[in-house]
């Protein structure tokens, strides 16, 4: 993970222009780490090892990265997707981290587009590709720290799936650990 950042470093450069930071970031990470979307590749060892992401896995590592970028970064969870959330320059950036053009949803939302040509969009049920709405009143974000319990949720879920009520009853518990007080799930 060091390597990486250093060599993001290189490539991003510390402009002083946050946004310009963050623009660069999510394009080198979609030129360099984040090769193909796999629905169950939930962790950053995925991602690090063998270029494999999801929404969540995604999101964490830009996350990681913006953050020692200078970034101020949150995670945002809708139902059955997660994507990242910047404040820079007193403006709030939403951010499809699955998508190599999902840097500043808000302007093309605005447009009026809805959805994204990539192929490696979105993880909901349906793997439509359609953009999460936007407009109006925003889904509250949850800072890196609290965004771990999504993969606890993923294993949880993963786990119910497989028959294994005890290990699933684990993975929820620790997710409910992590949740911010007052918080509900999307699901």
């Amino acid at each position: 993970f060091l390597d990486l950042v250093s060599g993001l470093e290189r490539e991003v450069g510390r402009t002083p222009s946050a946004y310009r930071r963050a623009r660069k970031l999510h394009q080198a990470l979609h030129q360099r780490i984040l090769r193909r979307y796999v629905s169950t590749a939930d962790g950053l060892d995925a991602v690090l090892d063998r270029g494999e992401f999801n929404c969540l896995s995604a999101s964490l590592l830009y996350g990681m990265v913006a953050r020692s970028f200078g970034l101020d970064v949150q995670v945002v969870e809708i139902p059955r997707h997660v994507y990242v959330r910047l404040f820079v320059d007193q403006r709030r950036i939403e951010v499809e981290s699955t998508s190599r053009t999902g840097f500043d949803l808000r302007p093309k939302l605005d447009l009026g587009t809805t959805s994204l040509s990539d192929p490696g969009y979105g993880s909901n049920a349906a793997g439509s590709g359609v953009l999460p709405q936007l407009s109006g009143t925003l889904p509250e974000g949850v800072d890196l720290e609290r965004a771990v319990g999504f993969l606890w949720h993923n294993r949880g879920r993963r786990a119910l799936e497989e028959g294994e009520a005890l290990r699933a009853a684990r993975a929820f518990l620790e997710e409910s650990r992590l949740q911010p007080a007052g918080s509900t799930p999307s699901e």
